[in-house]
């Protein structure tokens, strides 16, 4: 999906948990495919915004290169 994403455009998703709130036994703390895919690629720079209410948090990723070009 990121090569779908122009370098420098931002992808968003809004349906995230913030994790301070997430139980002890969650599966979410040792394996969450969405932040793994906002974290876990180096084509992106992202970041969780926690929300005022603080039970919500969107994640968002800026694609800074390709997968040849510099990061």
């Amino acid at each position: 999906m990121i090569d779908l994403i122009r370098v420098g455009g931002r992808v968003v998703n809004d349906d995230v948990t913030p994790v301070g709130l997430l139980p002890p036994d969650s599966p979410y703390l040792t394996h969450d495919p969405k932040r793994d895919f906002f974290f876990d690629d180096p084509q992106l720079i992202s970041t969780e915004v926690v929300l005022p209410d603080l039970r919500n948090s969107p994640l968002v990723g800026t694609r800074v290169c390709d997968v040849s070009g510099p990061r």
